[in-house]
């Protein structure tokens, strides 16, 4: 079954200073391709959307987990990533440039060893994008 969970909703929020950015690289990836998913966000979006988007999305009522920009989302082999370093600048519209959220989402069957990623805050390069809400 490997070493992801089936069925499994994870979420990851990663947090920097106001004065930075999250710049992440995935180092190792194996997940069942077309069916688990890794996917980062800019900003900060609740577990809940997650699970709300996939019940809804099971009723074929498509709905995606957050009104913030997806940087990307991954599925199958490290070797066919096209891109394996993301920062929290790369979405289409910068909210909150010092926040990420990873989310892992699974289906019912056959999983695979998962991945690894490292990430560290680093300076904003422009820091007039985004904001950090209170």
């Amino acid at each position: 079954s490997g070493g992801t969970d089936d069925n499994s909703i994870c979420v990851w929020h990663l947090m920097c200073d106001p004065s930075e950015i999250v710049s992440l690289t995935f180092t190792e990836f194996e997940t069942e391709e077309g069916y688990d998913w890794v996917s980062l966000h800019g900003g900060y979006v609740q577990r809940d959307n997650f699970v709300l988007a996939q019940m809804l999305n099971q009723a074929d009522i498509g709905l995606t987990a957050s009104h913030n920009d997806l940087i990307t989302t991954q599925s199958g082999a490290f070797s066919d990533m096209p891109e394996t370093h993301f920062t929290s600048l790369d979405e289409e519209v910068v909210d909150d440039p010092s926040m990420m959220t990873v989310s892992f989402i699974s289906d019912e069957s056959i999983g695979a060893e998962g991945f690894q990623a490292s990430f560290v805050c680093i300076p904003n390069p422009n820091p007039e994008s985004g904001r950090r809400r209170e």
